[in-house]
């Protein structure tokens, strides 16, 4: 076999290769943003979750904070004090305060973590994103490559060729039969 041909099937190889690893390292960042956007969801659905698990410990909060006020005014009502005014009146709105603040409190966390939750899924999606180019890039480094292959493998034969065709004096045809 002559070495033009070996030059030749050298550069086909090394262009087909550069293509198929553009190709594998474009599955590959498609795969990673396909686990991106799969977390995205799984983050946004978790926001959801949070926002009604708070709704849920907030209105949880307010009945028991009912229930409380309920005993204390029974109690105070069987011992014959007055809920209006006074030390009685001060406890039942101390018990009504607390039990709006921890109802606001467990509202506010449930914010945060929904807020929290819906930032991470921004983030994966971005995440996502970026893969994308990332599998773009790949695809067109593997064609660049290749073509920077068989341009190369083109020069290479090119002065191989003219070398031969001075130092023998001969034609194509000789050159590619040697």
């Amino acid at each position: 076999m002559c070495v033009a041909a070996l030059g030749v099937a050298s550069t086909v190889m090394s262009a087909v290769s550069s293509v198929q690893q553009g190709k594998a390292q474009a599955a590959a960042y498609k795969q990673q943003a396909e686990v991106s956007r799969q977390n995205a969801l799984y983050q946004e659905a978790q926001a959801a979750n949070a926002a009604y698990n708070g709704a849920q410990e907030e209105h949880a909060i307010r009945q028991k904070g009912k229930q409380i006020i309920g005993t204390q005014t029974a109690a105070f009502g069987a011992s014959n004090i007055d809920t209006s005014s006074g030390s009685a009146a001060d406890v039942i709105n101390s018990s009504d305060y607390n039990n709006l603040m921890d109802a606001l409190q467990a509202r506010r966390n449930a914010a945060n973590q929904s807020w929290a939750d819906q930032v991470e899924a921004t983030n994966y999606n971005n995440q996502a994103k970026n893969y994308d180019v990332a599998a773009s890039n790949a695809r067109k480094a593997g064609n660049l490559n290749a073509i920077g292959s068989v341009l190369t493998g083109a020069t290479s034969l090119a002065t191989q060729y003219s070398q031969y065709k001075s130092a023998a004096g001969t034609s194509a045809k000789s050159f590619l039969q040697w």
